[in-house]
């Protein structure tokens, strides 16, 4: 037992000043019951090591940081240690690599019932989908979802600034403004470039190999989350990866499930099943059709196969897929690093931008997407001759609002 504390303490000497993300600002940490979601490589371990230094310093006592990767964890039970670390004075818990401990939603629950005033973090893969998938958690956790760096706190890492977080409705009432402020400061255009290829995830800090390691976390995510958490046998996961591969050269055409199945050797159900194991790894985002109105359009009020929860958005079930993309654009980077599209990547990131916070449909009639049944966006390169009354034309071709475009980077100020 000593050892974990003495672990605790080395790493906490050995964090040095991470990057601070806004949900150490924006989480309740009162709470009893918390889970951390987020994909491979965003944080979440030096999240939890930050909370604890935050809340009780490097030398802890109430405070323990335990990996839940040691073989201790496989011949004693979390709920167990959890009531001796309680007796030695132990008042938070914050719990990594849940997902590695078998019947993890029973030992949180017990300690829950057992232990009323301790209070619990925990780390959870986006895999976990911990509060749709545990019955026995879902009235007592609180989830937080931790996404990949935004083009601000990119910015804000590379340039110095403290540029603040806008609203859709802020962005699009005063891009203009907005985009001059910042120009004076940075050259915008040239970091949105930078970040496209590796900014997302933040071990861009301390990775001279960025797309190398990302490729290998993409890896893993397919190889330990998707393939363990969901029970898959191995001698699938050569599917799932030439899967992947597959739907990262869609560009934004629309996905043929039978055509997919058929490169990949299996029926078109499993390759849906495997689209959304993808999904809920934070691979890739998919969009689709909704049910037809009166007028014979997608519905404009609803997302097209984006549904909000804890976790942001996230692909709705039994529906025909009318737009995949990857998650971010570091991912199709990585994936095609000599033939990607321009327009992909943009793609990507208005999507990035996007997804927390709002609901994005597959636009129509001139326009790419519809964002919150609101407004309507499409992506340019120079502004056409004939604009479409109500749409909003991106570019990230003009380092300032001119001829009624919009700087596509200033989306990236959304959080």
């Amino acid at each position: 037992m000593d050892s974990f504390f003495k672990t605790h303490k080395y790493l906490l000497e050995q964090l040095g000043e991470p990057l601070r993300r806004g949900l150490m600002d924006e989480a309740d940490w009162q709470q009893p019951l918390i889970g951390i979601e987020g994909s491979r490589g965003v944080g979440k371990t030096t999240l939890l090591l930050m909370l604890a230094k935050e809340l009780c310093g490097v030398q802890g006592g109430e405070c323990l940081y335990l990996n839940l990767n040691s073989f201790y964890f496989q011949t004693h039970r979390l709920s167990e240690v959890a009531q001796e670390l309680w007796q030695r004075g132990v008042r938070r818990l914050l719990l990594d690599q849940l997902h590695k401990l078998p019947r993890w939603a029973e030992e949180l629950r017990a300690i829950h019932e057992t232990l009323s005033g301790m209070k619990v973090v925990f780390a959870a893969s986006s895999v976990m989908s911990v509060a749709d998938e545990y019955e026995s958690l879902r009235d007592i956790v609180r989830t937080y979802q931790l996404r990949g760096l935004s083009l601000r706190e990119y910015i804000n890492v590379k340039a110095g600034l403290d540029l603040r977080r806008r609203t859709l409705e802020e962005v699009m009432r005063d891009y203009g403004a907005i985009s001059m402020q910042v120009a004076r400061r940075c050259d915008a255009g040239l970091l949105l470039d930078d970040y496209l290829q590796r900014g997302y995830y933040p071990f861009f800090l301390e990775r001279s190999r960025y797309s190398g390691y990302l490729l290998k976390l993409m890896n893993m995510m397919i190889e330990v989350d998707i393939m363990m958490v969901k029970q898959i046998e191995v001698k699938y996961m050569g599917r799932i990866k030439a899967l992947l591969y597959h739907l990262a050269t869609l560009g934004d055409n629309v996905p043929n499930v039978s055509r997919l199945s058929k490169e990949i050797g299996t029926s078109r159900a499993t390759v849906m099943n495997y689209i959304r194991y993808l999904a809920s790894a934070r691979l890739v985002d998919v969009m689709y059709k909704t049910d037809k109105g009166a007028s014979g359009s997608l519905l404009q009020k609803a997302p097209v196969g984006l549904r909000r929860d804890s976790r942001g958005l996230q692909p709705t079930e039994s529906r025909k897929p009318v737009r995949i993309a990857m998650h971010n654009p570091n991912l199709l980077h990585a994936i095609l690093p000599h033939r990607v599209e321009r327009r992909a990547m943009l793609e990507c990131f208005f999507l990035s931008a996007l997804r927390p916070g709002h609901e994005v449909s597959v636009g129509e009639r001139g326009c790419d997407y519809v964002v919150d049944g609101r407004w309507r966006f499409r992506i340019v390169e120079r502004a056409p001759q004939r604009k479409q009354r109500g749409v909003c034309y991106l570019t990230d071709s003009a380092a300032s609002p001119r001829d009624g475009l919009v700087p596509l980077w200033v989306l990236g100020l959304l959080y």
